[in-house]
Formats: C-alpha cells, structure tokens, sequence
C-alpha cells in the first residue's frame, strides 16, 4: 500500500438583534434525546442534531434544506446555487449586503452556500461566544434576504464563470458525463450548477419564488457541532422555524436504474493527453455493504496506482474514487494517459481480479486500519463532524451510521468485498475526453463490460 484515498469523507448583533423573529407555534416544546455527544430532536417535523464538543472554541451549523434536484428540472437548473448564493452574500432585509459582510468579520463568522443533488445547504462557522449572533444571521439569510438585483447578477457571472471552467477542465467534464450516464432519464442526471442556458434564463422573480417554496419545516435538517447547549439551540430552532408551514418531505429519489451493458461516449478535444473515467454505482449510507465498497475502492486505488504509476509509469493521474456526498452513491476509475490502450486493460484487469479473487487477510485487515484512521483524522474537524452527521441522517435516515462507520468496517470480510466488486464493478459507464484518433472505443467498451481481452 503506497497510498490512500478517503473518499468518505469530508447576525447579528447589534443590527440583526432587533429583528423581530417569526412566531413559534403552538406546538408542545420539542422532547430532546441525547445518546453520548449528540441530541436530537424535532420541531414540527423539522430534525436538529447537536453534537456537544465541550471545549470548542468554534461552532459550525449547517441548515441543510432537503429535496435538491427534486426542487427543479432541466429548464432551470442551476436556481437552487443561484438562489442561495444569493441569500447568503446579498444582505438581509434588515440589514444591506456591506453592513453584513462588516457584521460577519466583526463576530469572527462566515456564511456560505452549497447546492447538491440531495440537499442544498446553508452553513455558518463562529467563534462560541458568538454563535446566537451568527445563528440569527444564518436563519435570517434563509428566511429574509435582501436578493437585490445587482447581487443576482453578480452571482450568476460567478456561477457562469465556475461552469466554463468545469467545461475547461478535462477531468471534471468528464465526471459529469459519467454521472450523467449513471443516472440517465431520472433527476440526479441535472448538475446543481445548471448549464449556461438554463442559468442565463433565471431571474430575480424565480430566486424569490424558488426560495419561497423551499420553507417548510418537514424540508429542513439543522446539525450544530461545537460546544453549544442543546436545549438552548432546541429553543433557537423552535423560534426561529417553528412558524413555518410543515410541508411534506421530498419523495425519495428513484432506485438508480440497471446498467445491463457498457457504453463509451468520446467527446473530441485535440489533446495530448486522454482523460478516460469509467462510473459505477455503490450502495447508499443505510446499505449493509456500504463498509465493504469503500474498502472494496480503496484497495482497488491502491492497486491500480501500483500497477499503473509505480510499476509501469503508464500515468502520473490514477485513481478510484466513490462519491457518497449524495442520495445515489457512486464511484469511478480515473486516469489521464497518453496510451489509453496499455493503460485500461490494466486498471480493468485489477477490477476484475476484485471480483474474482478474495483478498488476503492480512491484507484486508491493513487496509481497514489505514481506512478507518484516514476516516477519523479527517473527520476531526467540527464541519466535517457536521457534515458526516448530516449524510447519515439524510441518506440512511440514522445519524449513528457515522458515529458506527468505524465499527462497521471491522466487520468487512473479503468475501463481501468481493461480492460487491462482482456486482458493481462491471458495465461500467466510460466517457473519454481526448482525441478520437487515440482511442478504440470497441475495446474500452470490451474491456469496460468485464470480458476478458
């Protein structure tokens, strides 16, 4: 083992202090349940988690607002980054974008947005001795931002600017191809950052409306790291969500569909270099093999950069990959090589030879080790404690699925690592960026659908 790849991992003041918060409901208070460090609880449908970490000096928080790109479709992707962006760095209602901007730095606080497929999120960071402050900013950035039209403009130039780089960039048009492949005809196939049409053609009005639609309570998962009292972000949350209307939650994204075959699909760029990446699908957070196909994947990065870099010096860039950042977990092989045909028969043939040959135990027991501290060294920091305890609730409906990773890897055998190669790593989606006269797509798709050369 050379080397290793974790993938599973990672207001207001004086100003805002006097805006009048939305009126709590009713409701009977919410019954906290705490298990070890972390609290939870529901407001109205609405799930908060609490992570104490006594002693913190910094609280991190995200408001995750689920649904993602169940909340639009291929005319207007794009308006969920749009929208929030906008909100999180265009002033308050109370209080103008240059007055937020000076707020935040005099509290030591930041706010940021981020889209995803599942769920987009609002997210905040603070030194402890303001987190009432920044918690009113967050919550006020989701419920009444200013959205003026020159920060839509703004906004919108950068998330144009950020779509023609991605174009630029070989390596990352072609993960877009692939997940695109992966998920064809269901909602997970629409980038969150929309395409230069779609984003062109979003106005104010439908940042206005969009983000409208977005509260309701039954919507919305805040989890709060740092050394905080739980009771007392409890009442935060009640006062400030508690008057929203309940909603209904996102129906579950679609089962993602069979790949009964291979494909390859060559977009041409006169290029030296060929960035070839074959896409396959992995089990979700709440599925029993979900440890073993994230050993299953590491082993399989060490073994193609092994076989690939150190021992035939076919690539410089080589590696397998997963993505369980969202609902439908996926993972891919990637490399940039300028023989594509020595190179993939040897990355293909390790993936084959997961499906068909047990690991050693020794070897598998080392790999796990290595996994399991990578997975906690970085996991360490408080938004990524945040962020782990979101993904486990959002996608395996149990916060403890990130608290027990560590206990469940133990428990991986080579025999499960093997099942899940045998499942997943065949028929795989490959998109080549590159030039077509470089590249026999025959044979990738030969290779691709696991027969042997």
């Amino acid at each position: 083992m050379k080397r290793w790849q974790v993938c599973v991992t990672a207001g207001l003041f004086a100003a805002c202090a006097t805006t009048t918060p939305l009126r709590s409901t009713p409701e009977q208070a919410p019954q906290l349940k705490t298990e070890g460090d972390v609290t939870e609880a529901e407001v109205g449908g609405m799930r908060v988690l609490v992570k104490r970490v006594p002693g913190a000096e910094l609280v991190a928080a995200r408001l995750d607002i689920r649904g993602g790109v169940r909340n639009w479709g291929r005319e207007d992707a794009g308006i969920e980054h749009l929208a929030l962006a906008v909100a999180v760095s265009g002033g308050l209602e109370s209080l103008p974008r240059e007055a937020l901007h000076r707020r935040l730095g005099e509290l030591g606080a930041s706010l940021s947005s981020k889209a995803g497929h599942d769920a987009s999120t609002l997210q905040a960071k603070c030194l402890r001795a303001s987190w009432d402050a920044t918690f009113t900013l967050l919550t006020e950035a989701f419920l009444r931002p200013a959205l003026p039209e020159e920060e839509v403009e703004r906004q919108r130039a950068q998330q144009l600017a950020a779509l023609s780089r991605e174009h630029e960039r070989p390596e990352l048009h072609a993960r877009g191809l692939v997940q695109q492949a992966l998920f064809q005809g269901q909602p997970s196939e629409h980038q969150p950052m929309g395409t230069e049409d779609s984003v062109h053609k979003l106005t104010r009005e439908a940042v206005v409306a969009h983000l409208g639609k977005l509260r309701e309570r039954r919507r919305l998962l805040l989890v709060v790291v740092g050394d905080v009292e739980p009771a007392h972000v409890l009442r935060q949350a009640r006062e400030a969500f508690g008057a929203l209307p309940p909603g209904e939650a996102p129906s579950p994204l679609p089962p993602p569909p069979d790949v009964v075959r291979a494909s390859v699909q060559v977009e041409e760029r006169k290029l030296p270099t060929q960035y070839i990446l074959s896409g396959f699908h992995m089990p979700g957070w709440g599925e029993e093999d979900f440890p073993a196909a994230l050993v299953a994947v590491n082993i399989l990065d060490s073994r193609v950069f092994d076989e690939v870099r150190t021992k035939r010096r076919l690539a410089y860039s080589v590696k397998a990959l997963t993505d369980v950042s969202e609902a439908r977990a996926w993972g891919h092989l990637y490399v940039a090589t300028v023989d594509p045909g020595a190179t993939m028969p040897v990355m293909l043939g390790e993936a084959r030879r997961l499906r068909t040959e047990a690991v050693s135990r020794e070897d598998l027991k080392a790999h796990i080790a290595v996994f399991t501290t990578s997975f906690l060294v970085e996991s360490d920091s408080l938004d990524a404690q945040a962020e782990l305890l979101s993904r486990a609730q959002r996608f395996g409906g149990d916060w403890r699925l990130a608290r027990d990773l560590p206990a469940r890897m133990k428990e991986v055998t080579a025999e499960s690592v093997r099942a899940f190669a045998d499942k997943h790593l065949r028929n795989l989606r490959t998109v080549v960026v590159g030039d077509p006269a470089k590249v026999d797509p025959s044979v990738l798709q030969f290779l691709s659908a696991g027969a042997r050369p």
